[in-house]
């Protein structure tokens, strides 16, 4: 009797196409970049634009620029792989925004999976462009006289991978007499293309800085950390003048404006994000011979209580027993799915991860060439979310 082959059959080989598309479907998109590897039909099946739209995603790496030489060379903006090596997912160049590129761009913000520019049709007028890095898709907002009008300003996006056709822009109008007090308040819609304005529900002496303060968009609505001056004038003219730090927020429609405390009276070494969807708020004390990592949690909106979630002494954490005279640590940002932080190590100069349920560090690479400054998370997302398909 002739013996059976005993060649074990490959589990892959016996599952349709329609199932191997539902559990392609569930991995994330650098896996799909993996699998094409396995045989000619995998790669067909993971190169599907439809499959890559439904593959969930995860936080990829930052935006960020490179570090400006002296004489103002390479500023461009650049991209920081999450692993530290390889290729990065999307062009950091931008090449698809082409018909900017004679004059420049200027990357203004990234929210999730949109980046904002400001792309100058010449040395004077600019076009603001939301556009999509994974997809290579843009748009121009209209104009709005906050934009072209005024040079105080401060302007943000907001982005939810979870409705991906449609994106918010809010501009926060300063008077640029009274360090930066907000005036009001203009929101884009992509949904209605149009622009509505408001004055500011937030008291006269609420005060933005767009290099300091620290800006997240969530549950649709925009939240920013700023301060407000106890004082009803000019604050910058009394050394004295205390002032109340705060998180403020205003949803997408402009109707819910809101106001509480920050658990932390200092705005420099903070960052704040979200997280597996909760709110924290995450500060780095630089003390004498220590430097203490605060994080908080936005317990109550209601009532804007914070609790106290984690502790640590950074430089403990790098192997040292105290902080170096002189040394700084930058914080990043959350990780959105797990207790992962990221800050940058001040004596090393690396960026790095820390994780909070095991209290381990991990060196991801060098930030030599790139500004500390701000970076930018950034989740790629392969949906369409422009209805005119630009």
């Amino acid at each position: 009797m002739a013996r059976r082959s005993r060649k074990k059959k490959q589990p892959a080989v016996s599952l349709t196409d329609d199932l191997l598309v539902e559990i392609l479907a569930r991995v994330p998109y650098r896996s799909l970049c993996r699998f094409k590897c396995v045989s000619q039909s995998w790669h067909a099946l993971c190169s599907d634009p439809d499959l890559r739209k439904m593959s969930p995603q995860t936080l990829s790496g930052f935006f960020c620029h490179a570090r400006m030489e002296r004489d103002g060379r390479d500023s461009r903006v650049r991209f920081v792989n999450l692993s530290g090596k390889g290729r990065p997912l999307v062009d950091p160049d931008l090449l698809f925004l082409h018909d900017f590129l004679a004059i420049g761009l200027q990357l203004v913000d990234c929210c999730s999976s949109l980046l904002l520019c400001k792309c100058f049709k010449n040395y004077v007028d600019a076009d603001w462009v939301v556009c999509n890095p994974a997809t290579e898709k843009w748009t121009v907002m209209p104009a709005t006289e906050a934009l072209h009008c005024s040079n105080s300003f401060t302007i943000r996006l907001g982005f939810d991978p979870a409705i991906p056709t449609r994106f918010e822009a809010f501009v926060l109008k300063q008077d640029s007499l009274f360090n930066g007090r907000i005036t009001g308040v203009e929101i884009y819609s992509s949904e209605t293309g149009q622009w509505i304005s408001m004055k500011s529900e937030w008291g006269s002496e609420t005060c933005v800085d767009d290099n300091d303060s620290q800006f997240v968009f969530f549950n649709d609505t925009l939240h920013f950390t700023t301060f407000h001056s106890a004082r009803d004038d000019f604050c910058m003219e009394d050394s004295r003048c205390e002032c109340d730090y705060s998180l403020v927020t205003v949803d997408t429609e402009g109707k819910t404006w809101r106001k509480f405390p920050l658990p932390y009276r200092d705005t420099s070494f903070c960052s704040i994000g979200q997280s597996q969807g909760r709110l924290y708020a995450m500060h780095i004390d630089h003390g004498k011979n220590q430097c203490i990592l605060s994080v908080w949690l936005l317990e109550d909106y209601a009532t804007g209580q914070w609790i106290l979630m984690h502790t640590a002494n950074v430089p403990q954490l790098f192997g040292r027993h105290c902080r170096d005279r002189g040394e700084f640590c930058s914080l990043i940002a959350i990780h959105p799915e797990c207790n992962v932080i990221f800050l940058i190590d001040g004596v090393t100069r690396m960026l790095v991860s820390y994780n909070m349920d095991n209290r381990k560090v991990h060196a991801i690479c060098s930030i030599g060439e790139y500004c500390p400054l701000p970076f930018r998370p950034y989740i790629p997302c392969f949906a369409e979310w422009l209805s005119d398909g630009k």
